[in-house]
């Protein structure tokens, strides 16, 4: 896989990639791709220009010739790409999966090829078997051979007894170029030519010009050779008889077209020669067998290999990943969907995609992914968001369905993969949600400083105004009730401060248990007698570092709100207990923490009553009922202290919220290794 960044296509990818990439690793890492794979610079291009552009892009066996071991090389590759959208869904980057397929492309050509050639025998045989006739078997076996090969000239040659005269007694040729109907010298060919096929070794020039000196390729050139393969047959020792192909024009010949010739050869002399021949054709075709089963051996074991990887590849992936029939019916699901789902692939295998386990429990889900599937299998592409119902919840997952195409274009199947956004998405609500608080904090914090200052002013001066003040009943009333307001005034500021953790708090080591025992005895007489308070404390808590009066002014704070949640009556419960956290869990760090959760059995919040709950100012009580800064102070207290405040709650069944505060050491006192009390 390769993510390449902005319009440019800055490449980053991982350690498989790097084996693609071969030498040219780890100088393109950073590089944009049009740099890196100059190569294949144009279809790189062409690929970030629409990728960015949203579309998604795939290819099947797509062959470039690239240059990643210091000679260029043809190699073909399975590709996919996508975008990758910013949060406001515009495309940034490309997402590449890059899967390499030349052997597997290779061993099928030469699967394909072997085959090829295995029907051209047969046909070459039918074609000449009812012949008799060296000239008529010779004649029908050049011309085909020819045409097959595609060569301009097709001939065969008897050699005289002194192994030098030879004649060229047929041949075929492509319209406009001449027989070489006649008689010859090898002598006048150069001694490579004798010395080769003198030895039963068959004569290869891809470029006569070339590969050979002037005077040898002078008769060649004459001739309108330009390249050639001629295949000697040798007979006790000594060479009897050739079949030659020749080209006018350079040509690398290929290692399957040199055995077909030698094969050809041996065929059509073997028949010619009748009774030998009959013989030599059944070895011939025997070995051609046992060949073609090895390679075809060899192969089906590279098939086998690389599927086996691709498949690796697949339940290694951290992206659900399907594949299913042009009919929507899966065909196979990674480790990773599987997973989600809670099934195997023996249980899903051959059933409706959009009918399977994956959204039998999503509301509207399978309507979504019938519409989206019955477009791809017409050759769209499909992206879409959809929340899923696993056994481990809601998940919320990116979909992209693409077809998958053959050679011709046409559809024969599909492949959806889906990305698990959850985390991420509760990832970015959680900042969103700090980022909030912070800038409310710092507005709170600010607004609360300059009223604090104020109302400094407004309790000086009625100080000042109450001692200059003449005796007078219905002034000093008046005073009275204004100092009165200007005393909740501060306190306001001071909880507005508390939230904003601009309040220095006076941070001091505490036992958990006589804390709460005591703030208890406190809460009882100030919650009134229809409220049944229950103090739950953990056995052998560690000790807190707090300000001990915020914790009581929070405590406070929080049974209050859940007396009024409760309707005046009913039952609180407060509790202690140690808690370790080995990974960060949203605003709380790795640590040891005392959790203290005060719990009601009110009417609850529905989620977004929940959701603004912890935001200053915000209640759900009447007017003149509440300032809205219980659940915030605590929140701010909790933060401030190195801990954190997390908020549960269901309609009807009541609410929790939890203190996590850190601790700092075993308590002073032996109270803490009593079992768990319980004050009603």
């Amino acid at each position: 896989m390769a993510l390449l960044w902005g319009r440019a296509g800055t490449m980053i990818y991982n350690d498989a990639y790097s084996v693609i990439a071969g030498n040219k690793h780890p100088q393109v890492l950073g590089m944009d791709v049009v740099d890196a794979w100059p190569e294949a610079a144009e279809f790189n291009a062409n690929v970030m220009e629409k990728v960015l552009q949203g579309q998604r892009l795939s290819y099947v066996d797509r062959g470039f010739e690239l240059n990643r071991t210091g000679a260029p090389e043809q190699v073909w590759l399975n590709l996919d790409y996508s975008p990758i959208p910013d949060e406001d869904g515009t495309p940034v980057g490309v997402l590449a999966v890059v899967v390499e397929t030349t052997e597997r492309f290779r061993a099928q050509c030469a699967l394909q090829e072997n085959e090829r050639q295995l029907r051209f025998l047969d046909s070459l045989a039918a074609h000449t078997i009812q012949l008799s006739g060296a000239d008529a078997i010779l004649a029908t076996t050049t011309r085909l051979l020819g045409e097959y090969l595609d060569v301009a000239i097709c001939a065969y040659a008897d050699v005289e007894p002194d192994a030098d005269h030879f004649t060229i007694r047929g041949d075929w040729c492509i319209p406009g170029v001449p027989s070489l109907v006649g008689h010859y010298r090898l002598s006048t060919f150069g001694s490579l030519v004798e010395k080769q096929l003198h030895t039963g070794l068959p004569l290869v020039l891809g470029d006569v010009h070339e590969q050979l000196a002037p005077d040898d390729a002078q008769m060649f050139l004459q001739l309108g050779v330009a390249s050639s393969i001629c295949m000697p047959l040798i007979k006790d020792g000594k060479l009897t008889a050739m079949m030659a192909v020749h080209g006018n024009t350079p040509r690398a010949w290929k290692t399957n077209e040199i055995s077909l010739l030698r094969e050809v050869t041996e065929r059509s002399w073997a028949h010619i020669e009748r009774v030998r021949a009959a013989e030599q054709v059944r070895k011939t075709e025997l070995r051609f067998v046992e060949r073609l089963e090895e390679q075809v051996v060899q192969r089906t074991a590279q098939l086998m290999q690389s599927e086996a990887n691709i498949r690796a590849i697949f339940d290694t992936s951290h992206l659900y990943q399907w594949m299913t029939c042009p009919e929507g019916k899966v065909i196979y699901a990674n480790a990773t969907a599987l997973a989600g789902a809670g099934t195997t692939l023996a249980e899903t295998e051959g059933q409706l995609f959009w009918d399977s386990a994956w959204f039998e429990r999503s509301a509207g889900g399978s309507e979504t992914v019938k519409t989206a599937m019955a477009n791809v299998a017409a050759g769209a592409t499909e992206s879409f968001s959809l929340s899923v119902e696993e056994h481990r919840g809601t998940r919320f997952f990116d979909f992209s369905i693409r077809p998958m195409l053959d050679q011709s274009g046409s559809v024969i199947g599909m492949v959806p993969e889906a990305l698990d956004k959850t985390d991420r998405l509760k990832a970015e609500q959680a900042l969103h949600q700090s980022q909030k608080m912070e800038a409310i904090g710092k507005l709170t914090g600010g607004i609360a400083h300059d009223f604090n200052n104020l109302l400094t002013v407004v309790q000086s001066s009625l100080d000042l105004l109450s001692r200059r003040i003449p005796e007078d009943p219905r002034a000093s009333r008046l005073i009275d009730t204004a100092k009165e307001a200007a005393s909740r005034g501060a306190s306001l500021t001071s909880r507005m401060l508390s939230f904003a953790r601009i309040q220095e708090l006076q941070r001091q080591p505490n036992d958990v248990e006589p804390l709460l025992l005591e703030i208890g005895d406190f809460l009882r007489s100030s919650l009134g007698s229809m409220i049944i308070l229950d103090v739950q404390v953990a056995p052998a808590l560690p000790r807190i570092e707090t300000d001990r009066h915020q914790l009581e002014s929070a405590l406070l704070n929080l049974a209050v709100n859940a007396r009024d949640a409760m309707k005046g009556e009913g039952l609180l419960t407060i509790t202690a207990q140690a808690r370790t956290v080995a990974v960060a869990e949203g605003n709380i760090k790795p640590g040891d923490y005392v959790c203290l959760s005060v719990v009601d059995q009110g009417e609850g919040m529905d989620a977004p009553t929940l959701k603004r709950a912890l935001d200053p100012f915000f209640t759900t009580k009447a007017v003149g009922k509440g300032t809205g800064l219980g659940l915030s102070m605590a929140y701010g207290f909790a933060e401030q202290s190195g801990g954190g405040l997390r908020l549960h709650s269901v309609p009807g069944r009541g609410t929790t919220v939890e203190l996590w505060l850190p601790a700092v050491g075993q308590p002073d006192s032996g109270l803490g290794n009593q079992p768990p009390l319980r004050h009603d």
